[in-house]
């Protein structure tokens, strides 16, 4: 098996398992699974792809997972009690397949509102308090909700914007979505369903920092995804596997680390941490709720990406060559884009090739349908190519010729981070900046005893082997250097050294920021020849 899969050939591969049962494949990464969703929206129109996500934050943590990840997990559960019409394909990652989910008796039915129905305000924010939502002024975030007398906003978990209830007689007469940024109408609803924002649903319950890490004490039994789906075959990516086996190692070294820290400290917490066994399952478990339901994908050597045509010095003419080339030996060739523009693009230029204009394929069910050394043309989102010989199909993207010109959507899924700095993720051995230290090397968080318990903090190392433990609380001290480690010398801690040199490198700013004021009008008047860069070498 290639030690890279493209996300196209393994959509294809889980399209074939499709059949009377669902299915769930646990693959690599959060970005990978949103590229199979992607993909498989384009390849099968009608098939139901859910994305089941994982908490956003590490085992143990003293800081709750938000409401938008636990919001989507609530979501991709409620519908999977939901008996469809046609198998679904469930799509997950190691960390959100191993966590437990709260019983199925909480997840339905959901909150479900009417246009023309009665609505009463307070009796409405109870029911919302009791799904976890919280009240706030300015409602631009999953979870959040505000009454205003006559409207309500509420940003539903698992839904891409919030939404606007307009109950001017006590009875709901509008249900519009908004741009939570302009406030402008996106679109009007006449139902609306409100899934649970937090796995702890109920009345008066404890939704305190951390307080999901005891999700096992607030529910008699914890279910799992495997348990929502008792006859869902099971596909596992092979590099999954080691991801699955990661994180069970460090749930286990969190959950020390944890256990450690409340000896030393217990005031610190109110109540013992719980084993992981009580929210995640262990290889034993795992085994035995996946081994009788398992399939393996039949990817095998028969698949490879396409060329990168982008990086060519003549990106036309390798795309007409290769498209020539696999029709001359009767394989079906698919251009496939996401976009309308690229689509018509992609498949002119194929066309030069072929002498003749691709015929429009609905889905990939009529793509194998048609006849060996067939030209088509199919509107999906796949990021890239490949060419499956033991299928005789080779898949061309617009990505594949266009690089990053291609008007692809956005292709990066939320990766959980170890912290982030206004946005901004870090990583152990980064070069990082201290506002009043000056430059360090980050190696990881620590906690720390202090008389007031434990404390989070991340140590920043410095020259001769100096550190820094930053109080988490100011990480916005902090921001990235440009440059890996080894690029640039560490400072040195606890002398001048630094706010000599930013005392200067701010006055340099200010002398800059004058001569750019100065420069101004005379760059207005001024016009630039147009640049326009080779393609190819751009590319590469």
């Amino acid at each position: 098996m290639p030690l890279r899969v493209p996300v196209g050939a393994t959509a294809v591969q889980l399209l074939a398992h499709v059949g009377e049962a669902d299915l769930i494949h646990v693959t690599t990464s959060e970005r990978r699974a949103a590229g199979l969703a992607r993909a498989l929206a384009g390849l099968a129109p009608e098939l139901e792809v859910i994305i089941f996500p994982a908490w956003d934050c590490l085992p143990y943590d003293r800081a709750s997972p938000s409401r938008e990840a636990q919001g989507r997990r609530m979501a991709a559960l409620r519908r999977l009690l939901e008996k469809g019409a046609r198998p679904r394909v469930v799509i997950t990652t190691p960390d959100a397949a191993l966590q437990r989910t709260p019983p199925r008796e909480v997840l339905a039915p959901p909150l479900r509102l009417r246009r023309g129905e009665p609505v009463r305000g307070e009796p409405l924010m109870r029911a919302l308090h009791c799904l976890g939502y919280v009240e706030d002024d300015r409602v631009d975030e999953v979870g959040e909700v505000a009454n205003r007398s006559e409207v309500a906003d509420i940003y539903p978990a698992g839904l891409e914007a919030p939404y606007r209830l307009e109950a001017p007689a006590g009875r709901i007469d509008a249900i519009r979505s908004y741009d939570p940024l302009t406030q402008r109408t996106v679109e009007e609803v006449d139902e609306l369903l409100i899934d649970p924002a937090s796995e702890l649903v109920g009345d008066e319950l404890d939704r305190g920092p951390g307080a999901e890490h005891w999700l096992s004490e607030v529910y008699p039994k914890l279910e799992t995804l495997f348990s929502n789906l008792p006859k869902a075959r099971v596909v596992e990516d092979p590099q999954a596997q080691e991801r699955r086996r990661a994180f069970l190692l460090q749930v286990a070294e969190a959950y020390a680390d944890r256990k450690r820290s409340d000896a030393t400290h217990p005031e610190a917490s109110l109540r013992p941490v719980l084993p992981p066994t009580s929210l995640y399952l262990d290889d034993a478990e795992w085994t035995a709720v996946t081994g009788q339901r398992r399939l393996d994908l039949p990817l095998s050597d028969s698949v490879e990406p396409t060329p990168s045509f982008a990086t060519a010095p003549s990106p036309e003419r390798a795309l007409g060559e290769f498209v020539a080339a696999q029709l001359e030996v009767g394989r079906r060739v698919v251009v496939a884009a996401s976009a309308k523009g690229d689509l018509r693009t992609l498949s002119r230029r194929a066309a030069r090739s072929a002498g003749r204009a691709p015929d429009p394929a609905a889905d990939w069910e009529s793509v194998l349908a048609a006849p060996e050394g067939a030209l088509l043309s199919l509107a999906a989102d796949l990021e890239e190519g490949f060419v499956d010989s033991a299928a005789n199909t080779v898949v061309v993207t617009a990505r594949d010729l266009m690089g990053s010109r291609a008007k692809t959507p956005d292709t990066d899924a939320q990766v959980v981070a170890p912290w982030q700095v206004e946005g901004e993720a870090l990583h152990l051995g980064d070069i990082v900046v201290h506002a009043d230290h000056g430059v360090g090397v980050l190696r990881g968080l620590e906690t720390v005893d202090t008389p007031a318990g434990p404390r989070d903090t991340i140590r920043v190392e410095y020259a001769k082997a100096a550190t820094l433990l930053v109080p988490v609380e100011e990480a916005a001290r902090l921001w990235r250097y440009g440059s890996e480690e080894g690029a640039v010398a560490p400072d040195h801690l606890n002398t001048d050294g630094w706010l000599k040199r930013r005392a200067k490198i701010q006055a340099e700013i200010e002398a800059t920021a004058q001569a750019l004021v100065e420069l101004a009008p005379e760059r207005e008047r001024t016009e630039a020849p147009r640049l326009a860069p080779p393609p190819a070498a751009y590319e590469r």
